[in-house]
């Protein structure tokens, strides 16, 4: 039906650009060249960062700023690991990494912290909707990390707030939020050092942009979520067509048997009519000879 071909073609091309996207991700496109090359020498490696975390999409941007270079984080247990991989590298002349030993206890005492707000599962309503001008809302509040890098994301971003612009980070930074990063929207920091940085980024801030990495990781679940939809819309229209299928050849069955009764009705009828103009013929016989004997 043209309902089903409609579905078939949209997965068709949800697929493809799934394939891509997936292509992207496994390839780690955006890493440095350091990094990949750490992801694929060493079976100490046990994947990135960016692997184990998830954003919503309007704070993609925020977040991977916020997180920078090491968002390409590799990750390994031991911190022997970490030094043997540097020294592949080093040996290697296959650039530079930074890697991330998860095997090293994090004192959460010795980090900043607000209460309530730390946890990297605390999800609330400001990481379904946009900030309002003025409001900041904590980094980890709107990360979901795997629980194997809570204590590294929080390291990370415990001191780090997203928020709306520039001019709020300033304010704040200078009432009562010293030592603290602020990342905006937009992908713009100011850092507790006081230090701002901003301007063009590739893609133009865009978290849909294949070059997103974690924007990127987004795109395939979504896109895994449609298919199944899809799917199930051409399972449903596939079943409509069964019925429709099964409808038209009941009816072309009893068309076809109405057709051989109205061809059986047609001999009959004309078999009638030859009965009948052979009794008509034998009756003008008999009145001409009936004629024939009166006149002798």
């Amino acid at each position: 039906s043209v309902e089903q071909d409609r579905f078939l073609q949209a997965q068709a091309e949800k697929r493809s650009r799934m394939g891509v996207l997936e292509q992207l991700e496994t390839s780690h496109e955006g890493f440095d060249t350091g990094a990949l090359a750490a992801l694929r020498q060493s079976r100490a490696v046990i994947g990135s960062l960016a692997d184990r975390i998830r954003v919503p999409d309007q704070y993609v941007v925020a977040i991977e700023n916020a997180l920078g270079h090491h968002l390409q984080l590799v990750l390994t247990e031991q911190p022997e690991s970490a030094q043997q991989i540097l020294a592949g590298l080093t040996e290697s002349k296959a650039g530079r990494a930074s890697i991330a030993a998860l095997a090293i206890e994090y004192d959460d005492e010795k980090q900043l912290g607000f209460e309530g707000d730390m946890s990297p599962e605390a999800r609330d309503a400001a990481g379904r909707r946009s900030l309002e001008p003025g409001e900041i809302v904590p980094a980890l509040r709107l990360v979901q990390a795997d629980p194997s890098v809570n204590g590294l994301v929080k390291s990370l971003l415990g001191r780090t707030f997203i928020t709306s612009d520039l001019a709020t980070a300033t304010t704040q930074i200078q009432n009562g939020h010293a030592g603290c990063d602020f990342v905006t929207l937009k992908g713009d920091l100011l850092s507790r050092h006081g230090v701002y940085t901003g301007g063009y980024l590739n893609g133009n801030g865009n978290s849909k942009a294949p070059s997103s990495i974690l924007g990127r990781k987004n795109q395939i679940a979504e896109l895994q979520a449609e298919l199944k939809e899809l799917q199930e819309r051409v399972a449903e229209a596939s079943r409509k067509r069964g019925v429709l299928l099964s409808e038209q050849t009941e009816l072309q069955a009893t068309l076809q048997q109405a057709q051989t009764e109205l061809r059986q009705q047609e001999v009959a009828i004309a078999t009638r009519e030859g009965e009948f103009n052979a009794l008509q013929s034998s009756l003008r016989l008999l009145h001409q000879k009936i004629e024939t004997v009166v006149y002798e």
